[in-house]
């Protein structure tokens, strides 16, 4: 069913809640619950790093999931990575900064055009910070990357 939201008149005094509103209420929550919300995690086309192991992408922004906010939901990271030169290669992860761990880890590859991938991001109980980082297996080359979170229904 495509989303389409329904605009209706505003209710006045001793109107009667009818079936006919009611599902006009339902059809726009529908539609609201059809978006997809997305939270830049940071990185750049153009700026690369530069090292060996995990690095921050360029301008990384840390984002803030509450798991209680969130159950129900499918929340994955869009990122895009590549490498100047075939003999680097770069692999996106998503970090848990709150507790030092890793949430995802991508597909490790050498491409020298920007590769995309879904990364399914399981959120930790309580509140956590998420960012995006790269690993590169040696410091000879730059690398690319940046991404962001996606939540829907």
């Amino acid at each position: 069913m495509p989303f389409t939201f329904t605009s209706f008149s505003d209710f006045v005094l001793d109107q009667v809640f009818g079936y006919q509103s009611a599902n006009k209420l339902k059809n726009n929550t529908e539609a609201l619950l059809g978006w997809r919300v997305e939270r830049d995690l940071g990185g750049s086309r153009e700026m690369g790093v530069q090292g060996s192991g995990a690095l921050d992408v360029p301008e990384f922004r840390e984002k803030e999931i509450i798991s209680t906010n969130v159950t129900g939901m499918t929340i994955r990271a869009r990122v895009n990575t590549r490498t100047n030169n075939a003999g680097t290669s770069v692999q996106p992860k998503v970090r848990n900064v709150s507790d030092s761990s890793d949430t995802v880890t991508g597909t490790s590859h050498t491409s020298t055009s920007f590769t995309e991938e879904l990364l399914a991001v399981t959120p930790v109980s309580g509140t956590k910070r998420y960012k995006m980082m790269v690993i590169t297996n040696n410091a000879n080359n730059l690398v690319f990357g940046f991404g962001h979170l996606e939540a829907y229904l």
